[in-house]
């Protein structure tokens, strides 16, 4: 890490004062009113410490400029959404060829980094319907990646995007608004949308729904405008309730 930094043009007083923090850094563990032995740290960043959710970036951001400039993964327009990220948890999204090849760029950093991922704690759910890629497999580390059928943060964007209470207000104003337009584009009336799991991929995806794939280029752009509003909205109320709530 401390390399990362000086090569990232942290340098002087700094740097020294980032590896006075690190040097000889060790630690007891306290479980039912027991204390460990102390243990040496030697790799990672301090666990709660403020400055921890900026330097374990060193190590992330990496990985995610290396997948977005070799213009891998899903994308919204021109915006790149491969490979959303949440603290050191990572998602990746994006075609059958791409998703192997964004494994092997974190194989790569990772070795590189001396950072250990474990193949067992992750998971790949497909969403197309296409018996090949049902059928794909994914390999990390030279093991296969588990297959899944559902996520348990997709179950959460689930619940932001379809069921959150305290967002009603806001989603129903957006969703009314997003259903007059569907009632206008042929094949795309509520009749089609009322299962959830349609319907969230429309907010996600249009253009990769069959119901879509006849539809000119301005309707698809029409619905995500509509879905990006939406999903915006949401986020705005969301922000403002947290607000509140601190």
């Amino acid at each position: 890490m401390l390399n990362k930094l000086f090569h990232d043009g942290i340098e002087g007083d700094m740097w020294i004062l980032l590896r006075n923090i690190y040097q000889d850094l060790s630690l007891k563990v306290k479980w039912n009113n027991e204390t460990s032995e102390s243990i040496n740290i030697l790799q990672g960043v301090r666990q709660g410490a403020k400055l921890s959710s900026l330097l374990y970036k060193q190590y992330n951001n990496n990985i995610l400029n290396a997948i977005s400039t070799c213009n891998l993964g899903a994308k919204l327009g021109n915006i790149h959404v491969g490979s959303p990220t949440c603290a050191d948890d990572i998602a990746l999204l994006g075609e059958q060829s791409d998703i192997q090849a964004m494994l092997g760029i974190i194989e790569f950093h990772t070795k590189r980094d001396i950072v250990e991922i474990t193949p067992d704690k992750s998971e790949i759910m497909c969403v197309s319907k296409g018996s090949k890629q049902q059928s794909q497999s994914y390999n990390f580390n030279g093991k296969e990646i588990k297959r899944v059928e559902k996520l348990k943060h997709l179950e959460t964007l689930e619940h932001f995007l379809l069921h959150c209470l305290s967002l009603s207000d806001v989603r129903q104003r957006y969703m009314d608004k997003l259903f007059k337009l569907l009632r206008e584009i042929e094949r795309g009336g509520t009749t089609n949308v009322i299962n959830n799991e349609l319907l969230l991929k429309i907010i996600l995806d249009c253009s990769a729904l069959d119901i879509m794939s006849n539809q000119p280029i301005d309707k698809l752009l029409d619905i995500e405008r509509k879905t990006q509003d939406l999903c915006y909205q949401l986020h705005m109320k969301r922000t403002q309730l947290l607000c509140d709530i601190k």
